[in-house]
């Protein structure tokens, strides 16, 4: 598998989808700040190519800060349709796959979170049955399930 750093922008999206939906930072359970948010993307992205190229991959290594353009990118971007914040997640958790613990990361949980919360912004998500019934599955079938 090969990986990359996400843009600006993938990472833009995520941050304004968390301060979208209030998602706290997975450590402290606090709203994150932008700033917090960046770095925290940026780091593991690092960390995961420097997994899988060696460490001698990027010059700017993992303590170095995040580009600042996704910082400017974030605090002006309204967050896109429910479905490209979902996908820039996903994309985001793919190129971090790189490390064996990558799933048990803040950034990991972060994406995920941020998941979980647009999955419930999508229209219909609230009304939709918890557990279906037959009853349901018909209604759904026959598109008379709102």
């Amino acid at each position: 598998m090969s990986a990359f750093l996400v843009s600006d922008a993938t990472r833009a999206v995520i941050v304004a989808a968390a301060r979208r939906f209030h998602v706290p930072m997975p450590w402290t359970g606090h709203p994150g700040t932008d700033q917090e948010w960046a770095d925290l993307l940026y780091v593991e992205n690092i960390r995961a190519l420097n997994a899988r190229y060696g460490e001698q991959a990027r010059a700017d290594g993992p303590t170095d800060p995040p580009p600042v353009p996704a910082l400017h990118l974030a605090a002006h971007v309204t967050v896109p349709q429910l479905a490209a914040i979902i996908k820039a997640c996903q994309c985001y958790q793919y190129q971090i796959a790189e490390t064996d613990d990558y799933r048990d990361t803040p950034a990991y949980r972060l994406a995920d979170a941020v998941i979980s919360a647009t999955i419930h912004a999508l229209p219909g998500y609230e009304d939709a049955p918890w557990d279906t019934t037959d009853s349901d599955l018909a209604a759904l079938q026959d598109g008379t399930a709102s």
